[in-house]
């Protein structure tokens, strides 16, 4: 069928090459020190996979010859990136592992929405979300506290469950937790050891707002689910990071926060105007930018401002 096979061996690495002459698709496979590559093609698409290792790491691609989607699994040292693919809208979900820690995104491809889960140190964030509304559950695992935050998107009634309280979605019925039906707000507040956490809803915006704080870190999530606006904020440590996004624009920012120092920016969506606010040690520096007039301003320790007038 003139299929050509061609296999090159270099020391403890190999390399090999197939072809399928019916569809002249074809195939490499390398191998790397210790590690081994091993590709597979469906010659009916041409559709392509290769998997490659190199010494403890490794990479895999498969690919779905209908669609063409691809999936990607690299490992690094004690970590692990897992990528899987929904071929039939070609979705994407990846998960990274670095040490003892860990990051997931999970996308469903019928609506394109995706969220995601981090790990820090011995805690742990599992991240769900209901593609139909849109509607996202965080979930924090913190040594011995558990904390889980579930969103009823009926509803948009979230809870707080800790430990052995439970929720009853269909009726916002919670166990432990102080719930005002008239306007389905939900809040509890929590302190376990160094930990508190903090849910709050307003039912007639649909706002959820989430804060947990693990050691002496603090995590901040703001949702306002009229327009599917997320703000998170996540302090591990004396290190904070927040991000706010304005859905109308999807516009969004990144505040972070190095060492015993903070940085928060803020961003008018309408113009793309943004703000910065830093906090060093004992020094506060905020910097205001109004966007209509183009003014800034320093605002340092006590300092206020009315950003009205």
């Amino acid at each position: 069928s003139s299929a050509v096979l061609f296999e090159a061996d270099a020391g403890p690495g190999s390399s090999e090459r197939k072809v399928d002459a019916s569809t002249s698709a074809e195939v490499e496979h390398s191998e790397i020190g210790s590690g081994s590559c091993a590709g597979k093609v469906d010659a009916s698409s041409s559709a392509e996979c290769i998997l490659i290792d190199a010494s403890v790491g490794s990479t895999d691609d498969n690919v779905d010859a209908s669609t063409v989607a691809a999936v990607s699994y690299s490992e690094i040292s004690s970590g692990t990136t897992d990528g899987k693919v929904d071929s039939s809208s070609s979705a994407v979900i990846f998960e990274a592992d670095a040490g003892p820690g860990s990051s997931e995104r999970i996308v469903d491809a019928s609506t394109n929405t995706e969220f995601q889960h981090g790990e820090v140190g011995y805690g742990s964030s599992d991240g769900k979300i209901d593609a139909s509304t849109s509607t996202e559950c965080l979930q924090d695992n913190v040594l011995s506290r558990t904390s889980e935050r579930n969103m009823d998107a009926d509803t948009s009634a979230e809870v707080e469950n800790r430990a052995a309280e439970k929720i009853d979605k269909s009726s916002s019925v919670e166990i432990g937790v102080s719930v005002c039906r008239k306007c389905l707000m939900s809040i509890q507040e929590d302190d376990a050891i160094l930990v508190s956490a903090e849910g709050n809803v307003d039912a007639s915006t649909s706002a959820a707002v989430s804060y947990s704080e693990i050691g002496p870190g603090s995590t901040d999530r703001k949702v306002d689910s009229s327009s599917s606006a997320v703000l998170f904020e996540a302090d591990a440590g004396p290190v904070s990071s927040e991000r706010k996004v304005d859905a109308s624009t999807n516009t969004e920012f990144q505040h972070g926060e190095v060492g015993y120092g903070s940085s928060d920016r803020k961003i008018d969506a309408s113009t793309g105007t943004e703000c910065l606010q830093d906090n060093v040690l004992s020094r506060t520096s905020e910097r205001n930018l109004d966007a209509d007039t183009s003014a800034e301003v320093e605002n340092r320790a006590a300092e206020k401002i009315d950003k009205n007038s």
